[in-house]
């Protein structure tokens, strides 16, 4: 039969990606390339590494013999980066970069293969914890951000390598937190690569937004608390001076300490790609970091990532076409008839968290970066997800459809909860006590049952109406 197939010319297709290179940070990807998990283990390469903290992960490498002592690191009780300006500090950086390179080579690695970069990016901490000495406050007041310090060593390291013959290799920076913003002198040589990172701006002051598109366009720039319209500012000035092929986006489509119910963000996911490749971007690192999401359904890790791929392949997918994507997923995993059901509700959650405006998972667990929906919506609305989720579950084709089914309505039971709990038990509304409390129950025993949340930091281990549904979601990850 195959013999009788005519494979001719006519089939052949090609595709250009929007975003030339994608790839996924999880417990299985942490590695130094894009490609392939587990690739180095198997003599696979990419195309670049993950800048990630460098100067920190390799702490002990690079401050050791010779230069043992210049600096202690910031896990020793010395709250301070490296100093960026000190002589000493940066030769030591410089010999880390060249034996990075001189050691691989020696391992019959080629650059342009496994070696493509040296991660240099500063160590993990906040505005105060960078150097204060006189030579560091000086190039603050002439560069105006931390940056300026950093990208001089970036650009140092990247400048030596290239002295050395190793200039198809790059250096790696961070652009995140208190280097987030381009210095107003300095710009990067042309082998620096900035790893962009939309989680926070202006020193942490401002955590992202996960309701609005990264460009913080539909986003209230009053709300410097909770916003993407500062930290999109600071990545579009760099954007005007660095070549897109040499500017990386560290990407965050998680929704952190989520534990009781699902808010989606597909809409959110296509709107951001479209933006990066607005600009050209061709490095996006997509953190699925498993060890900062619930790995139990309810946050859906596997749809976020497979529309990711699909987005970061194709941005110009429009939004009739990326709801069909969504709608055959759902149809695959949950079964036709339930995961149609289920689709409408997670349409439901998506327009439940368009009305509650600006919120964020990072930072601080308050109740106004928790709450993500709008709770009146989510009132006005409550029988009808309720008759949903009891459709769903019906209409489940097997046991296994049956138990994952419940495990999403379960996310949608306590919305509902949350969003009545005021008025039918609080008040002491006799009948509405007994409604509500049967159905806070019944998600309690289903929570404990499939193991969606952990007891272990539950106000109460034993069911307790009492206990306001709101402290459910104000306790840590």
């Amino acid at each position: 039969e195959a013999d009788s197939i005519d494979l001719t010319a006519a089939i052949n297709r090609t595709e250009t990606p929007s975003i030339p290179i994608r790839g996924g940070v999880d417990g299985l990807r942490q590695r130094n390339t894009y490609s392939t998990s587990g690739n180095e283990n198997y003599g696979g390469f990419g195309f670049t590494i993950r800048a990630c903290h460098g100067l920190q992960n390799n702490h002990d490498i690079i401050f050791s013999g010779e230069y043992e002592g210049l600096y202690e690191g910031m896990g020793n009780g010395n709250f301070v980066q490296p100093c960026f300006t000190n002589e000493d500090i940066l030769e030591a950086i410089d010999h880390y970069a060249l034996e990075y390179v001189r050691s691989r080579l020696k391992l019959g690695q080629k650059i342009g293969r496994e070696i493509i970069a040296v991660d240099v990016a500063h160590w993990d901490g906040g505005l105060w914890t960078f150097c204060k000495c006189k030579s560091c406050q000086k190039m603050l007041s002439v560069e105006g951000y931390h940056t300026g310090a950093v990208l001089r060593m970036a650009n140092r390291v990247a400048n030596l390598l290239t002295e050395s013959n190793y200039g198809e290799v790059c250096s790696a920076i961070l652009a995140y937190g208190p280097t987030d913003h381009l210095p107003r002198i300095t710009r990067p040589a042309k082998n620096v690569i900035i790893s962009f990172c939309f989680y926070s701006s202006d020193n942490f002051c401002s955590v992202s937004c996960q309701n609005h598109c990264v460009s913080g366009v539909d986003c209230d720039r009053t709300k410097m608390s909770v916003t993407n319209y500062y930290a999109a500012e600071a990545f579009e000035e760099w954007m005007t001076v660095v070549d897109p092929k040499m500017m990386q986006i560290w990407y965050y489509p998680y929704m952190v300490a989520n534990k009781c119910y699902n808010s989606p963000l597909w809409t959110v996911l296509l709107e951001d790609m479209k933006y990066f490749a607005s600009w050209g971007v061709e490095h996006i690192y997509y953190c699925m970091d498993r060890k900062l999401t619930n790995s139990n359904g309810l946050l859906l890790e596997g749809l976020t990532e497979y529309l990711g791929a699909r987005f970061m392949w194709d941005a110009s997918i429009g939004e009739e076409e990326s709801l069909d994507i969504l709608r055959e997923w759902f149809t695959i995993i949950y079964g036709e008839d339930a995961g149609a059901e289920l689709f409408e509700l997670t349409m439901f959650a998506e327009r439940a968290g368009d009305l509650a405006g600006c919120w964020s998972s990072y930072g601080d667990k308050s109740q106004e970066q928790v709450d993500r929906v709008n709770y009146e919506y989510v009132a006005a609305h409550s029988d009808a997800i309720l008759e949903k989720c009891r459709r769903a579950e019906a209409l489940a084709d097997s046991a296994l459809c049956e138990e994952m089914t419940k495990k999403y309505t379960t996310g949608f039971m306590f919305m509902t909860v949350r969003s009545l709990y005021d008025d039918m038990y609080t008040n002491e509304n006799a009948e509405g006590r007994d409604y509500i409390t049967e159905i806070y129950r019944e998600m309690w025993e289903r929570m404990a049952e499939y193991d969606l949340y952990d007891f272990d930091e539950v106000v109460t281990k034993t069911f307790d109406p009492d206990v306001d549904p709101r402290m459910w979601l104000t306790l840590k990850n």
